[in-house]
């Protein structure tokens, strides 16, 4: 497949891989996109995993995953897969672009964990509390 960055999008002719090379407009694209490639996670630590976990999009990354906990629980549960290299993500690309089946699977599985932790940063705030309170007494 064909393949085009943002910053040249001056120069489209049809390309249906779109990589996005600027910043400040990944939220504003999830909601039309299929896959996601989450960058980062070949040579230092992975980028933020729940933006486009959000949206229910299958997700893929590369192996250096240990700074998100989010991202190794979706591996876990199949949502995110891992790849290795770029041969690897290809594949990963071309399956999961050819498998709407595949795509609505993963998809749900990274809706699912995003709408169990809604409220996380409520809980912890309130746990937090509760310990100050034990403390102090």
């Amino acid at each position: 497949e064909k393949t085009i960055r943002f910053s040249s999008k001056n120069n489209y002719q049809g390309e249906k891989i779109i990589i996005i090379d600027s910043i400040g407009i990944l939220l504003t694209l999830y909601y039309y996109v299929d896959v996601v490639y989450v960058g980062g996670s070949f040579k230092e630590g992975i980028h933020n995993v729940l933006e486009p976990a959000v949206y229910g999009i299958p997700l893929f990354f590369g192996p250096k995953i240990e700074n998100s906990q989010e991202a190794l629980e979706l591996v876990r549960r199949g949502g995110g897969k891992i790849v290795n290299n770029k041969k690897e993500a290809y594949r990963m690309l071309r399956t999961l672009s050819s498998n709407p089946s595949e795509r609505k699977r993963m998809g749900d599985i990274c809706l699912e964990y995003v709408n169990e932790n809604i409220g996380a940063s409520d809980k912890i705030i309130t746990e937090i509390h509760n310990l100050l309170a034990v403390n102090r007494s």
